[in-house]
């Protein structure tokens, strides 16, 4: 029996929070590159949350991103979208997609040009 992941909410004051889901708020460095990696798989009928999913992203500074997991069942397929003043969501594409998540060593140089 698969279970929804249960989170303790932490609350940043985010506007136009997502609807009947639970979610953490976070603050995350801005005009810096950030890798995300995350996995989702499924083990004796319980969903362990993640995919392979790795790419680099930078932030602007003073706006508002949700990570979003879109697909449903053992499909994986994360969106992180800029929240718009006006509450409308528009998918951030990333800067960089990686074959592994240590691709990327955090040198700034591999990623000249972005």
């Amino acid at each position: 029996m698969s279970t929804d992941p249960k989170y303790k909410q932490k609350l940043l004051d985010m506007p136009f929070p997502p609807a009947e889901i639970n979610f953490a708020e976070f603050k995350v460095p801005a005009e810096r590159f950030l890798a995300i990696s995350t996995y989702k798989s499924y083990h004796n009928g319980v969903e362990l949350r993640g995919c392979s999913v790795d790419a680099v992203y930078k932030f602007a500074t003073n706006k508002n991103y949700e990570l979003l997991d879109n697909a449903g069942g053992m499909q994986c397929s994360l969106a992180i979208n800029e929240i718009m003043p006006t509450g409308e969501r528009v998918e951030l594409k990333p800067l960089r997609s990686l074959n592994y998540v240590n691709e990327w060593s955090g040198c700034d140089a591999q990623l000249e040009g972005l």
